[in-house]
């Protein structure tokens, strides 16, 4: 049995998971043929990472 695989990347909103999770679906809407998509880890949560040098700022 083969599996077709699909990984996405996009550019998600910082500390906006809404916004993030409307960009979705249209990355989906070419996948009738996958198996499986692989998402960036925390694609909808909105989380934003700071840099060393914002944290350190504080």
């Amino acid at each position: 049995m083969e599996m077709k695989i699909a990984t996405v990347r996009f550019a998600p909103v910082p500390g906006n998971p809404d916004a993030t999770i409307a960009k979705l679906p249209p990355l989906f809407d070419g996948a009738a043929t996958v198996d499986l998509m692989a998402l960036p880890e925390l694609a909808n949560s909105g989380y934003a990472f700071s840099s060393k040098a914002k944290r350190a700022a504080r």
